[in-house]
């Protein structure tokens, strides 16, 4: 039997005891039974042991031998229904997802199943569901309508099967999406947190900071998707720029636009360009001489951050400020 390796330690706890894993007691039954309130649910998971284990670095788990991940996604903050007791429970943190495949053409569901499973147990978690879609996730399709990515609550497989670990930081969920009719499975992970708040407020008293110690200042102004076309709040950032100039007449800027990797690098430099060109004329409108600024769009060249997650491709989406 091939055992799951920890990349630093793997971050599951699995139920206490061993034996035969279809044998565990889950938290609750996991029938098609009426869904208990989602404050209910979250009693009985803090009531679960706290895990002693060093959980190592998110999102904690490699794949057995034989096995590949294609389409990875991580996210800092994303939300996920989990299905306790055949319930349904909305849980937001940093967020894992990889589609699971075979590394040599030869697919072994169960091998992949239970190497999850006993690595769990080992590390103390415990089972919570494992089963198809419960009536209460199908009710909230139907009523709602809600925001379903394919990775993040897929309805597509026929079984889900759902883990969760008490941690001093949190609940860490880990869910194995399989009995498709085809050679994969859907890895997912979820640490519970709370957002990170990023989002500050742009003033001139800042911008001036940043160009006397810098000699530049990067900007995340807000435009519509796709195109160069301020939004409310990045009209309200121009007119911070605005101030800036009008209390500084000497000072010239370069308004200088960059783009993450996503679409093409003509696009992205054309579109980089424009909102630069977009910030500039906003400018001028305000009355600002047109001799005193520079528009100039980089595209995706010059990033500041990689660009395999949202969060890094967010800090490259930007417009720079440099003093000339």
């Amino acid at each position: 039997m091939k055992r799951l390796v920890p990349t630093a330690l793997f971050l599951l706890l699995a139920a206490c005891g061993s034996g035969d894993p279809a044998k565990e007691t889950p938290v609750a039954p996991t029938g098609e039974t009426a869904a208990p309130a989602a404050s209910s649910q979250a009693t009985d998971l803090d009531r679960l042991p706290v895990s002693t284990h060093d959980l190592g670095v998110f999102p904690f788990f490699n794949l057995p031998d034989g096995f590949k991940a294609q389409n990875t996604k991580d996210q800092q903050l994303e939300t996920k229904y989990v299905f306790p007791g055949g319930g349904l429970l909305a849980v937001e943190g940093r967020y894992h997802h990889a589609r699971v495949q075979s590394a040599d053409d030869n697919w072994n569901e169960t091998l992949l199943l239970r190497s999850f499973d006993e690595k769990i147990r080992e590390l103390g978690g415990v089972q919570v569901y494992d089963g198809g879609l419960p009536d209460a996730a199908r009710e909230k399709i139907a009523s709602d309508q809600p925001r379903f990515t394919a990775d993040l609550y897929d309805p597509s497989p026929y079984r889900f099967r759902q883990y969760v670990i008490r941690t001093p930081q949190g609940r860490v969920w880990v869910e194995i999406g399989y009995g498709y009719n085809a050679p994969m499975a859907d890895l997912t992970i979820v640490q519970e947190s709370e957002l990170r708040q990023t989002i500050t407020q742009i003033t001139a008293d800042q911008i001036d900071r940043d160009l006397k110690a810098t000699g530049k200042a990067v900007l995340h102004i807000n435009f519509d998707t796709d195109r160069a076309t301020l939004t409310t709040d990045g009209q309200a950032a121009v007119a911070q720029i605005a101030a800036l100039l009008k209390a500084q007449p000497g000072l010239k800027l370069s308004i200088e636009g960059h783009t993450d990797d996503t679409g093409s690098a003509e696009r992205n430099r054309t579109l980089s360009l424009d909102r630069a060109k977009s910030v500039q004329a906003a400018l001028i409108q305000t009355g600002v001489a047109g001799d005193r600024l520079k528009a100039a769009g980089y595209g995706a060249d010059r990033p500041i951050a990689g660009n395999t997650t949202d969060a890094d491709r967010a800090q490259n989406r930007r417009v720079e400020l440099v003093r000339q």
